[in-house]
């Protein structure tokens, strides 16, 4: 089993070092688990949520549990190329927690699987770190060259 942490391998820092060479902006990493596809809800991080404040994408504390949902396009980068793609943001019913689901998860990523978080233009990006074979003309598709 590979650790849950959020830290890339060395394979994924020289992938973050291509990413920046298009794309420099600021970023947040977050690893994917079994149990996130299973379900198909992440729980969001404090980090990742203050990293959606100050991007001014979504503040968290006024939205209500599982009463009100925020859906927000998303920008998906794997090994099938570039897709475009919703996010939805909530509080968990039970005890409030801060979650998201992104549609058809279970087909974008594999347990694991470190994904790299950024903003273009006012939209996430959400970018598989796997050394694919169209990742850099992904890239050079979504941000130019």
């Amino acid at each position: 089993m590979f650790p849950a942490d959020h830290s890339p391998d060395k394979t994924q820092k020289e992938l973050i070092r291509v990413i920046e060479r298009y794309h420099g902006e600021e970023y947040i990493t977050n690893r994917i688990t079994q149990t996130m596809l299973n379900k198909s809800i992440v729980d969001t991080r404090i980090p990742f949520r203050d990293f959606l404040r100050k991007k001014g994408i979504l503040n968290y504390t006024p939205i209500q549990r599982h009463r009100d949902h925020v859906t927000y396009p998303v920008i998906v980068m794997n090994e099938t190329g570039v897709s475009r793609n919703h996010i939805n943001f909530y509080a968990a019913e039970t005890r409030g927690d801060a979650r998201f689901s992104i549609g058809d998860m279970f087909y974008i990523f594999d347990a694991e699987d470190l994904v790299y978080i950024t903003v273009w233009n006012q939209v996430l990006v959400f970018i598989k770190l796997d050394d694919y074979d169209c990742f850099e003309s992904n890239l050079i598709q979504q941000f130019g060259s």
